[in-house]
């Protein structure tokens, strides 16, 4: 009989336990519940951010080929090169090419491959090879010829004012970048004209004008020679402006200059023999900067 009560007792304390439990985890559930939405919500309603662009130096470099005619220009095509700065007469630097020879390339692209191809090509605007200062007259020539081009579809220009004191004109570049109607404009060469105690000071200048990229050996003969001063235009410019090193620029010295200067743009005629690009040369380097 007493074992018959204490059963009850016992299963009756169970029931009031199991009950007593179950009303107290009723609001500590819906607690949870509504911090679990609540937390959902926020982040919901969180602007997204976008992933960090990545760092420059996992960006492959980049080849830019300088062609004396269209036929180097299509082979630096075929051998992978990025980009093509067109223009004349090697042995004085490089002059503004005329508008037959951009026919001419553009006739071969779409002979070879059609459509199919699309190679961005800056042209070279330089219609005197005795300085990089212009009189007047000489700039107005060479508006008139990046006006042309404008009209004939090319995709970028090159070239570069200095002033009597061997310095960057601003107003006339800001007069030249003007009339490419927004076309990406490369400062060349004659800025290793400038003193290269400057040359970091006149870097800001070339960005001010508006230029997208600057060709430039360092105010060294070559790359190579440069290559110090190179290093600290490449870290000056960051991310404000593309240094392309140039200037004697082959397979058998490129390694070298990437380790030295850490750009992400160079520049090579790869022309071994008759101001003609050598397709081997061009696909060694383009190897070389892929890598």
């Amino acid at each position: 009989m007493l074992s018959d009560i204490l059963h009850v007792i016992g299963y009756l304390f169970q029931k009031t336990l199991s009950t007593f439990l179950s009303i107290l985890s009723f609001p500590i559930r819906i607690f949870c519940r509504i911090s679990i939405n609540i937390y959902q919500r926020i982040v919901d309603s969180s602007p997204k951010s976008k992933p960090p662009p990545p760092p420059l130096s996992t960006i492959p470099p980049f080849l830019e080929i300088a062609c004396f005619n269209h036929e180097s220009a299509v082979t630096a095509i075929a051998a992978g090169a990025h980009r093509i700065e067109l223009c004349l007469f090697q042995a004085l630097g490089g002059l503004t090419p005329n508008y037959t020879t951009l026919w001419l390339l553009r006739s071969a692209i779409k002979e070879r491959w059609g459509e199919a191809v699309k190679v961005p090509v800056f042209v070279m605007i330089r219609d005197y090879h005795l300085s990089f200062v212009y009189t007047k007259e000489v700039l107005a020539q060479m508006e008139k010829s990046i006006e042309g081009f404008v009209e004939r579809g090319v995709d970028g220009f090159v070239f570069g004012v200095l002033t009597p004191e061997g310095r960057v004109d601003e107003e006339a570049n800001r007069r030249l970048i003007g009339k490419a109607g927004g076309k990406p404009c490369t400062f060349h060469r004659a800025f290793d004209e400038i003193a290269v105690e400057e040359m970091e000071e006149q870097l800001d200048k070339v960005i001010d004008c508006g230029f997208r990229s600057l060709l430039t050996s360092g105010g060294g003969k070559n790359a190579v020679e440069g290559g110090k001063v190179l290093k600290r235009l490449v870290e000056r410019a960051g991310d404000r402006i593309d240094v392309i090193v140039g200037g004697g620029v082959r397979s058998g010295n490129l390694e070298e200059l990437r380790e030295t200067t850490g750009a992400r743009w160079y520049h090579s005629s790869a022309v071994l023999e008759n101001e003609k690009a050598d397709e081997e040369e061009v696909k060694l380097l383009k190897e070389m900067v892929d890598r």
